[in-house]
């Protein structure tokens, strides 16, 4: 049943996302967040999975209707985001053994999200 919510979460966020302009990953965790079925690290998952798909989907799709990608900044883009992912990563895990209550931890993430 929780992934059928989740579904409909995601989807909802990624149209008002895209009618919107500001992408549904900013309204994504947040909402997974209120839900609280999952740990904090969980729902990062899930919606890095669903931000990922997303972009993906969003690729394929201006490439089918003839769009051209500029290639070498796709590979820097690509690059800046696989670096910034580890690093992010490595941020979250550290934040995870330094606060005992994972909500101090959501906090953060909420006022990062919130910030940038």
């Amino acid at each position: 049943m929780i992934g059928l919510i989740y579904f409909v979460v995601i989807v909802l966020a990624n149209t008002v996302g895209a009618i919107s302009g500001m992408g549904g990953g900013v309204l994504i965790k947040p909402i997974l967040d209120l839900i609280g079925a999952h740990s904090v690290a969980g729902i990062s998952f899930y919606s890095t999975v669903a931000v990922f798909t997303m972009s993906i989907v969003s690729t394929v799709r201006q490439v089918s209707s003839g769009k051209s990608l500029n290639w070498q900044i796709v590979g820097w883009v690509s690059s800046g985001a696989v670096v910034g992912g580890v690093v992010g990563n490595i941020v979250f895990e550290v934040f995870l053994q330094l606060f005992e209550n994972e909500k101090h931890v959501q906090l953060i993430q909420i006022f990062l999200t919130v910030l940038t």
